[in-house]
């Protein structure tokens, strides 16, 4: 289940992020669509490499991971496609601070429909 939720191809997320449909935190940028097979939040994480090596950037990707699995059940029933990406501000702030921005996000998603 877990994977099928998961956005991995590289031209998935290049369509999504050329709608140009945003919202915006401190730590994150989310770009989302509409998901037209009404089976709930499909999401893919994108980190940069201005952000470190490769060792840091999974571990932001895993932590990220983390927080989603953590916020579906509140959010199950958004259906959107969305292309989380992570900010350098990331590092520097607490998990229970990017948490929220996280929620933020979704939040402002699920006022969206």
């Amino acid at each position: 289940m877990k994977n099928q939720r998961i956005i991995k191809n590289n031209y998935e997320f290049q369509s999504i992020i050329n709608k140009k449909n945003v919202k915006q935190s401190k730590s994150y940028i989310a770009y989302y669509v509409p998901n037209d097979q009404n089976n709930g939040l499909k999401y893919g994480i994108s980190v940069g490499k201005k952000l470190g090596n490769a060792i840091l950037r999974n571990k932001v990707k895993r932590q990220t991971r983390h927080m989603i699995n953590e916020l579906l059940p509140k959010y199950e029933n958004l259906n959107f496609k969305i292309i989380i990406i992570v900010r350098k501000n990331f590092l520097s702030n607490n998990y229970e601070i990017n948490l929220k921005n996280l929620e933020y996000i979704l939040k402002n998603l699920k006022n969206e429909k």
